[in-house]
């Protein structure tokens, strides 16, 4: 999907589909395993991204979406409050998590991310 597109809700993406830039995932809208999200597109809520998709640079997760396990978040990327993020997923460096987001156990955060306050990282297993 080439920008400034939009897939609407209910919508899905089959691996090893690619989100262009600024383009926009309705709720609750899926995307698939292997798809990617180029910057600076954003997932909105309720959406769902599968193990192992990447969300990549400046892209945005609104709330309550959920990163499954084994996906990535890229520098510098932003997974909005209410946000979940299922192990073992990385978010990497430069990304910040709204309060109050969960970061699941065995998820790893590279610096300099920021969990900002009210957020709750889980302990590992």
């Amino acid at each position: 999907m080439s920008p400034p597109s939009r897939l609407g809700q209910d919508c899905q993406m089959s691996p090893p589909s690619q989100l262009g830039q600024d383009c926009q995932m309705s709720p609750p809208s899926r995307l698939g395993q292997d798809c990617q999200m180029s910057p600076p597109s954003q997932l909105g809520q309720d959406c769902q991204m599968s193990p192992p998709s990447r969300l990549g640079q400046d892209c945005q997760m609104s709330p309550p979406s959920q990163l499954g396990q084994d996906c990535q978040m890229s520098p510098p990327s932003r997974l909005g409050q209410d946000c979940q993020m299922s192990p073992p997923s990385q978010l990497g460096q430069d990304c910040q998590m709204s309060p109050p987001s969960r970061l699941g156990q065995d998820c790893q955060m590279s610096p300099p991310s920021q969990l900002r306050q009210d957020c709750q990282m889980s302990p590992p297993r």
